[in-house]
């Protein structure tokens, strides 16, 4: 008797009474549930699995290497930190320049005058359009001979001869740099924007009233009004530019000579070019310990913001 009001009182502490809508619902998200897990729980697992466990092609032995992997990245693969390094370099420019032409193209688009509404909405167009179709267009136009950059440089004298942006390692990654840049700092203008025309406009006019200079309103109503916005994209900018694989592969694949070579590229040739598996999936863990260092950053300013 004692045993069975045991077992009731466990199965009702233990037990999860859900209505008839809660458990379609569970139902109805099931599908997506398991899609994920299919796409990404799993994926995961087995990146962790590789960069711990070596797996001859063709055996059923499995050997547990332990960090084996991890310490060659770090102390035998001279790459792995120039491209550490290359990698930060890549996304604190773009992130900072993608800030500074956003916020300066919000600003204007914020004016009222003619044609305003026409080049809001033809801004987006760089962000929108395919990233095959940017590359091959910036090359044509960075084309030393046939594009037309350096053409008009050489045509009002600040040019002589060919410099060839593209395949000199003093110029190529701040290039590069240039287009992810231009494809990108529309979509910071357009969310700047919308939150810029939320601003109401009687703080502007009492600030003007009290004798504020335009940069004082920008510094102490602008800016203020658009910190959350600015955080939540210095996240996703911070993530998306970091992982960038696109814009460099398409474009010069690495090189010339590793220049241009970030952890995305690295990953790749590991994977796909050497068939280094277990390296290319510890890679990418070490990718994913930075990532989620940069969420953990964000997410403390915007607890810190809230409070």
């Amino acid at each position: 008797m004692v045993t069975e009001k045991l077992n009731i009182q466990t199965k009702r502490k233990f037990s999860i009474n859900l209505t008839k809508n809660e458990k379609l619902g569970l139902l109805l998200v099931a599908p997506l549930l398991i899609w994920l897990a299919l796409v990404l729980l799993y994926p995961f697992i087995y990146v962790i699995f590789l960069s711990l466990f070596k797996r001859d092609p063709g055996s059923s032995i499995i050997q547990f290497k332990g960090l084996i992997y991890f310490y060659n990245l770090l102390f035998r693969d001279d790459l792995f930190w120039q491209s550490l390094l290359r990698s930060f370099y890549w996304t604190a420019s773009n992130v900072i320049a993608q800030f500074f032409f956003g916020i300066l193209v919000a600003l204007l688009l914020r004016q009222k005058f003619r044609g305003a509404s026409f080049i809001r909405l033809w801004i987006i167009v760089p962000w929108i359009t395919p990233v095959v179709v940017v590359i091959l267009v910036w090359g044509w136009m960075l084309n030393p001979t046939l594009g037309i950059v350096e053409a008009l440089l050489r045509q009002v004298g600040f040019l002589q001869g060919y410099l060839n942006l593209l395949g000199n390692v003093k110029t190529i990654m701040n290039t590069l740099i240039g287009i992810h840049t231009w494809r990108f700092f529309p979509f910071v203008s357009i969310i700047v924007l919308g939150r810029m025309l939320g601003i109401p406009e009687e703080l502007y006019e009492a600030a003007k009233v009290d004798g504020a200079s335009n940069l004082q309103r920008f510094l102490h109503i602008t800016l203020p009004q658009l910190r959350g916005v600015l955080l939540t994209f210095l996240m996703l900018a911070t993530v998306w530019t970091f992982t960038s694989f696109d814009t460099i592969f398409i474009m010069t694949g690495g090189g010339p000579v590793d220049v241009t070579t970030t952890l995305p590229i690295l990953v790749y040739r590991k994977a796909f070019k050497t068939f280094q598996l277990n390296e290319a999936a510890a890679l990418s863990l070490i990718m994913f310990l930075f990532t989620s260092i940069f969420m953990a950053i964000y997410i403390k300013l915007g607890v810190e913001r809230d409070d």
